[in-house]
């Protein structure tokens, strides 16, 4: 009766166990898939917004791109993505900032845009890419 009990537990114990493994894996490819998707879509700001004309075109967009940013930073990073999360958090702050601050100025170009950390920024977020995709693998 013991061994049973206690045969039982252990494959119950294997299977709870199993189960949280698959969950971390699951977790893990949706956030690279989540966090791809966002560096993608900053890639695209930056090219589409490089060819607009006219400022109120040009606020749609930043105020599309702001929601963007702010969707992405409330994501729940699996552990193994801590610390690249932190880092894409950080970036994405500099950006919401940078982003606030041209929306607030009011009178927006695309030369102003250019200009601003605005497009380092994301190019930096890029790099961080070829990290995310890893976590994949």
């Amino acid at each position: 009766m013991k061994k049973s009990f206690l045969l039982l537990i252990t494959v119950t114990l294997v299977f709870l166990s199993g189960c949280s493994l698959l969950e971390e894996t699951t977790h893990s490819l949706n956030y690279a898939n989540e966090a791809s998707d966002y560096i993608n879509t900053l890639s695209n700001f930056a090219e589409e917004t490089s060819s607009l004309e006219g400022q109120a075109t040009l606020l749609s967009h930043l105020e599309s791109f702001k929601g963007t940013i702010e969707d992405f930073t409330t994501i729940d990073p699996p552990t193994i993505a801590t610390g690249i999360h932190q880092e894409l958090e950080n970036k994405s702050q500099v950006l919401l900032d940078t982003t606030n601050n041209i929306i607030d100025s009011g009178e927006t170009a695309v030369e102003q845009l250019k200009q601003s950390d605005l497009y380092q920024t994301i190019e930096n977020i890029t790099d961080l890419k070829n990290q995310i995709e890893a976590l994949d693998q």
